[in-house]
């Protein structure tokens, strides 16, 4: 397995656990986790007042599987996963449905210095059973199914979108 080299491909640096200065390691987790935890946050008192509601938290496949070279990433998207499930419990009874999807590889512009690199981009590919990225609209179906009234009996559910990475 290719561990990925994000060191120095973006504004932050996405290295191991050791690598990954603290500043960087805060505000990845600021921007990932914080960012979803404090959307719940004043959603949820809006969607109880308002009869129920659904939430559709983005993770990723991070979340579900180790993948070198973006710790603090991983660590942040990891805690979506819980936290979806925790707010799924606590909130269910209150009509509010939380669930999250765990996106693999998706082409658009964010990962675009990533995948600029061949290699990596060959890994991400061979290491997907449909050996493609996805397309952003594939992963914005899903979003929509789980927020919809079609998923009505979905809380805490955990769904990857990944091109059968996780099923490896």
């Amino acid at each position: 397995m290719l561990p990925l080299a994000w060191v120095g491909r973006g504004r932050l640096t996405m290295a191991s656990v050791v690598d990954t200065p603290e500043e960087d390691w805060e505000a990845i987790l600021a921007i990932n986790l914080k960012g979803a935890a404090m959307g719940c946050k004043h959603a949820i008192p809006v969607m109880v007042e308002n009869g129920g509601g659904a939430i559709v938290n983005n993770a990723s496949i991070n979340a579900l599987v180790a993948l070198s070279g973006a710790d603090a990433y991983t660590a942040a998207k990891g805690g979506i996963v819980a936290l979806t499930r925790v707010l799924a419990v606590d909130w269910g009874p209150s009509g509010v449905r939380v669930n999250c999807i765990c996106p693999g590889g998706v082409d658009t512009p964010m990962i675009a210095p990533v995948i600029e690199d061949e290699q990596i981009l060959g890994f991400m590919r061979e290491s997907t059973p449909l050996r493609r990225l996805a397309r952003p609209e594939e992963t914005a179906r899903v979003a929509l199914f789980l927020a919809s009234d079609e998923a009505s009996y979905m809380n805490g559910a955990i769904v990857p979108v990944d091109g059968g990475w996780t099923a490896r």
